[in-house]
């Protein structure tokens, strides 16, 4: 939330970027924002990939959709329990 207040005072007070009384050409300029964005782009990018890798690493969060097969199942109440709590543990944090 801090880098987006950051970026929009940026935008919004903008100015040439200047060294004494040279200033700088606008592609420096262009450079400059193309580098903050791919920095700030990560963050999101980095969360959604972290997101897909978790749902691969335990599919039994989907049981919902496939839990027709474990009706006969011996196991299902606890199968069923161990989710309800891993679930409401990983809600908590």
């Amino acid at each position: 939330m801090f880098v987006q207040f950051l970026f929009v005072f940026t935008v919004v007070d903008h100015s040439p970027i200047t060294l004494g009384k040279y200033i700088y050409p606008q592609w420096a300029d262009g450079i400059g924002w193309l580098m903050f964005a791919i920095v700030v782009a990560m963050i999101p990018l980095i969360a959604i990939i972290e997101i897909i890798r978790a749902r691969r690493a335990h599919p039994f969060l989907s049981i919902s959709v496939s839990a027709h097969r474990y009706r006969s199942s011996p196991s299902r109440h606890l199968r069923e329990r161990f989710i309800r709590v891993w679930c409401r543990s990983e809600e908590s944090k």
